[in-house]
């Protein structure tokens, strides 16, 4: 066939609408394509995705000592526990829980004597420590005319402290403190309203190599009265343990879902201190707030706070968390750490212990 010189001249015809929507779909696609192969690279070169890394500490979801709990969500399960060192070569970790869920604090239990409860986190559990390294093991040494009783639980903030000695209080007499320390970490409030990096934490791994997120109870304020809240957990999108782009995408979900109680991490843990003393007051028990570790701005809030509401708080955060004060291979406090925390509380507490034991 022959094409003539007004053949040529003729305009080509123009691409139908739906010829050009397709075209656009393609190239859309392909770009994205393209994108989100290059967003892949990047983010796996500089290591720098929202997917959780593995934990390189024992957490909560899954320690071998804990268990779930009606009233506390989880819970230190009762026995005799040999752990495996930290790390080769080191010592293994003799452990002990009692029934309720304490920590031993001794080797012969002598009941009838006051009780002071301590309330706190795997700080006070003494995670990664044997029973007798714990500081509250030594306490106990230090005064035997009152009973220790380490309710310190890993993963716990102070929301789970409530109610743990809400617990106390309920049960029988016999189980009831005469005198309740908070153990506080300068973390306890992100924790107390579920924060989106304190979900991502809760990290479990099943035995098919998925993974699996733990539930965390939380608080809100609303009109100033606390409100207790369901437990919720780090909501996962598909691919997000394969692809850093999705892990980044899960990340930014959460923390938009997580910022309008995040911007309360203070306020709720005011409220929870205060209730805690108010249910000591209510019990005639007494309580203090004892620091363990927190920085200088965070131990003058925590003592201005105290001071305006009526709480003791004693600070014994004057050891910051340094290789010397860290177990090997962990980074929870140390024996050696545990030491001069008792020491700081026997100092500061000594006679109020002491004036516990009948004369």
């Amino acid at each position: 066939m022959t094409t003539t010189s007004a053949d040529a001249a003729r305009p080509a015809r123009p691409l139908s609408r739906g010829r050009k929507a397709l075209f656009a779909s393609i190239a859309l696609t392909v770009g994205l394509v393209i994108a989100f192969g290059f967003a892949e690279v990047a983010l796996r070169v500089l290591n720098r995705g929202g997917r959780p890394p593995a934990p390189t500490t024992p957490q909560v979801s899954h320690d071998p000592t804990t268990e779930r709990d009606p009233a506390r969500y989880w819970a230190c399960r009762e026995g005799s526990y040999v752990l495996p060192p930290l790390v080769p070569g080191g010592p293994e970790i003799h452990e002990t829980v009692l029934a309720g869920g304490r920590r031993a604090t001794e080797k012969s239990p002598r009941p009838g004597r006051p009780i002071v409860a301590l309330l706190g986190c795997s700080y006070t559990h003494g995670v990664g420590l044997s029973d007798e390294e714990t500081y509250a093991w030594k306490l106990q040494d230090a005064f035997p005319e009152v009973e220790i009783r380490n309710y310190g639980t890993p993963g716990y903030g102070t929301y789970q402290c409530l109610l743990t000695l809400e617990g106390l209080f309920q049960g029988p007499e016999t189980d009831r403190p005469a005198l309740v320390l908070h153990g506080y970490i300068w973390f306890h409030p992100w924790r107390n309203i579920a924060s989106s990096q304190w979900l991502r934490s809760i990290l479990k791994f099943r035995e098919d190599g998925g993974r699996e997120f733990g539930e965390v109870p939380f608080c809100t304020l609303e009109e100033g009265q606390l409100r207790r809240h369901e437990p919720d957990h780090f909501r996962m999108l598909p691919g997000g343990a394969q692809l850093e782009t999705v892990g980044l995408l899960e990340s930014a979900y959460n923390r938009l879902r997580c910022r309008g109680r995040e911007k309360q991490y203070r306020t709720v843990t005011d409220a929870l201190l205060i209730a805690m003393k108010e249910l000591c007051e209510k019990n005639k028990a007494g309580f203090v707030d004892i620091v363990l570790t927190a920085d200088e701005a965070a131990v003058e809030r925590e003592t201005a706070f105290g001071a305006s509401h009526g709480i003791e708080v004693v600070n014994v955060s004057h050891f910051p968390m340094r290789p010397e004060w860290e177990l090997v291979g962990d980074p929870h406090p140390n024996g050696v750490l545990n030491t001069l925390w008792a020491e700081e509380i026997g100092r500061a507490l000594g006679d109020r212990f002491r004036s516990l034991a009948p004369r």
